[in-house]
């Protein structure tokens, strides 16, 4: 799969997310299609929003998704945080580092490249070769090439922090599905909480209480589907937070940080 930032602009700009997503999905039911844009943050009504009022990171998380729907075994981004806003930045980095297949990507974003990569590979003068340093060591090669003309550029000399970076990103796989598993508990948290809020307004309604036995019917199942959501609830917050545990007790043990 490739992606590379003028694909934003081949998106038809009168389709939803949900459009685009059932095209690829043809045989696929609406639930489906819908978990496929739910944790990309088109959930809802937002999933049926026109892509030409969505913003550039919405278009661009969008278009990611479309590729990776087709479950490729490498991915090529080239340049993938330009149009990110910091959210959509992060949600990518979760989503690649979580990702099973392999991963090539282009870009100047050094926050992203620290964040997700763990091997860098030095195109000069025709030939693509192993980096054996970090972005530090790049940095330097660079500003020491500038000050020395044309020098041929050379390996970078630390593996020291390669071998950090590659151990950083073996604890960021090890740790996303925990990570993924408490945050998919958190986010339906919300969105029970959104459905309970929702009825909750609708038992706030007069008409209800009118002495009618219609009335009195939408208030007992109201009432139900109020009980129920709020045990739903209960439930919920519990895995949340013994899920937000298991991933904080394996942070702490990894030495990492959030």
């Amino acid at each position: 799969g490739y992606f590379a930032q003028h694909q934003v602009d081949e998106l038809n700009e009168d389709g939803t997310a949900y459009s685009h997503m059932a095209e690829l999905m043809p045989d696929a039911k609406e639930a489906a299609i819908r978990a496929r844009l739910g944790p990309i943050g088109f959930e809802g009504d937002k999933a049926l929003t026109r892509v030409s009022a969505l913003s550039g990171g919405e278009k661009a998380r969008l278009t990611l998704a479309l590729i990776a729907a087709t479950d490729p075994a490498v991915l090529v981004l080239d340049e993938p945080t330009n149009h990110l806003d910091i959210d959509s930045r992060e949600a990518l980095i979760q989503a690649l580092n979580a990702y099973d297949g392999a991963v090539i990507v282009i870009s100047h974003d050094r926050h992203f490249l620290e964040a997700t990569v763990d091997r860098l590979w030095l195109v000069a003068d025709g030939t693509v070769t192993p980096f054996d340093g970090d972005l530090e060591d790049y940095e330097k090669l660079v500003l020491a090439e500038s000050r020395n003309g044309n020098a041929k550029v050379k390996k970078g000399p630390s593996r020291t922090h390669a071998d950090d970076r590659r151990r950083a990103a073996d604890v960021r796989a090890r740790l996303a599905p925990l990570k993924q598993e408490a945050e998919a508990a958190e986010r339906l948290v919300v969105e029970l909480e959104r459905e309970r809020a929702r009825i909750t307004k609708a038992l706030s309604s007069p008409l209800l209480y009118e002495n009618t036995d219609d009335a009195k019917r939408k208030l007992a199942a109201l009432t139900e589907m109020e009980g129920r959501l709020a045990q739903r609830v209960e439930d919920a917050e519990a895995e949340w937070l013994a899920a937000q545990e298991r991933y904080d007790a394996a942070l702490a043990e990894s030495g990492a940080s959030a």
